[in-house]
């Protein structure tokens, strides 16, 4: 989980250093451009400062590896992350200027040189500032860590992973052991260890920890690692405290120069879940650009047709049980949700989810929209915020979260999406059961290729309106 949060944190940092050198390169050369002397605007230096860019963008490329200004394989304080990158801007500069001044054309470019230089230190320092800020205070994916235990080693990885709170960790509390001493903060002990299951599913948990010199017997462990497993929430042991795992795949987690052994029951291919979330975004973005008439339409015809609100707003429960605000376009009659109480005996689906087949409280033109589910469309938005991804498991309803077996809600333990193996395979023409068994399915062979086919598989489904209502 740790090497996730970093490689997530490094990549964003070393997109944003590519862009920054790229971008304040050109414009260093259009501020000295317009500065005296001026004969930068003649064709030689144009020529001169190009090939200056292709010969020190991969000397700065070197300086920022050397320099780490990224956390690599452990966990490292924001003002290292400052002082690692004021030293790779300071050495680039340098080591830039000797080989200027060997080659006799320091001249042409030391007053470029001075400008480029100040632009990304301040640009680059900000940018990581913002950065860790953002991740921070507005609680953008963050993973919640439940420790096991209250002692001083449940302390010491509180204190270890205090330090990463601009990789998005976030210490959400301590189970106590019986008759365990406290030393961690009492306002965050959430309660006794022997009602985690409870815990889990009260709390977005999104890992487990049992600190590395701690003492538990192994009856409580095997039993926690058991409920964990179920629910798709990664768990770390002591590397001594191998587990054999039923669905879960083991990784290794540095902490505090300790090994841990993390079992994850969700892929952690770190580069291709990080180019999953890129992908979400501009897909997203576009969308809503290009479907801008079409919202516009749509919204026109729901107000026109029936009373209420063009978008329906309802909690749903995100990644791990994360409650989110899910957008629709409105199909049904103004207070339908209050109906649903008199309609439930209606009902077309098993278990736990509400549906009917031609419900009363749909609106004609909400009909239309169900039916070529272009009302899921303002969704979109919930994906560019990062709610959901364009594919993934639907987003449930609180209510029907609680009365998922333990097995059930580890299709909680991915984003949920747009649309997933269920909408492609009957839709609401399928049970309940077969409907989760398609989720885990996702879940246990994700990757992008499957993605995509889901992604082209939709269209055509959509158009068709099959099992749709």
């Amino acid at each position: 989980m740790i090497k996730q949060r970093i490689a997530l944190n490094t990549w964003t940092l070393v997109i944003i250093d590519f862009l920054s050198f790229i971008i304040f390169y050109f414009l260093s050369f259009y501020i000295r451009g317009n500065l005296p002397p001026y004969e930068i605007h003649s064709l030689w230096y144009r020529e001169f400062y190009l090939r200056f860019f292709f010969f020190s963008f991969p000397v700065w490329l070197f300086f920022l590896f050397y320099q780490r200004p990224y956390p690599l394989k452990e966990i490292i304080e924001r003002r290292d992350i400052y002082i690692r990158t004021i030293k790779a801007v300071g050495e680039f500069t340098v080591i830039v200027i000797f080989i200027l001044y060997l080659t006799h054309s320091f001249a042409q470019s030391r007053l470029f040189l001075g400008i480029f230089t100040m632009l990304m230190a301040v640009v680059i320092l900000s940018s990581r500032f913002i950065y860790c800020k953002v991740i921070e205070n507005l609680k953008i994916g963050l993973v919640n860590v439940l420790i096991i235990g209250t002692d001083k080693e449940a302390e010491v990885v509180r204190k270890y992973l205090a330090l990463g709170t601009h990789l998005g960790i976030k210490i959400a509390g301590f189970l106590r052991m019986k008759n365990e001493k406290k030393v961690v903060p009492e306002s965050l002990i959430i309660e006794n260890a022997s009602h985690i299951e409870e815990v889990l599913r009260r709390y977005p948990i999104d890992w487990v920890i049992f600190p590395p010199a701690s003492q538990f017997s192994r009856k409580t462990m095997d039993k926690i690692f058991s409920i964990c497993e179920d629910l798709g929430i990664s768990v770390s042991f002591p590397f001594k405290k191998i587990r054999l795992p039923r669905i879960a795949q083991p990784s290794i987690d540095i902490l505090n120069g300790d090994i841990l052994i993390t079992y994850h029951t969700i892929t952690q291919s770190h580069h291709l879940l990080f180019l999953k979330y890129l992908i979400d975004k501009v897909f997203a973005f576009v969308s809503i650009v290009l479907l801008l008439p079409v919202f516009l339409i749509i919204s026109i015809l729901i107000k026109l047709t029936s009373k209420g609100p063009v978008i329906y707003r309802q909690e749903r429960c995100g990644l791990n049980g994360r409650k989110f605000i899910f957008y629709k376009f409105r199909t049904m009659y103004e207070g339908a949700d209050s109906m649903k109480s008199h309609l439930l005996h209606l009902n077309e689906m098993d278990r736990v989810v509400f549906k009917i087949r031609n419900d009363p409280r749909v609106t004609p033109i909400g009909r239309i929209l169900r039916r070529f589910s272009l009302d899921e469309l303002p969704q979109l938005w919930n994906v560019f915020k990062g709610d959901m991804s364009l594919v993934g498991p639907r987003p449930p309803l609180e209510e029907e979260v609680k009365l998922y077996e333990r097995k059930e809600r580890r299709r909680l333990s991915m984003k949920p999406g747009l649309t997933c193996i269920w909408q492609i395979s009957g839709r609401n023409e399928i049970n309940f059961k077969q409907w989760i068994d398609l989720d885990l399915q996702y879940i246990d062979t994700w990757s992008l290729a499957q993605d995509l086919i889901i992604i082209l598989k939709t269209i055509p489904v959509m158009l068709s309106g099959k099992g749709a209502y």
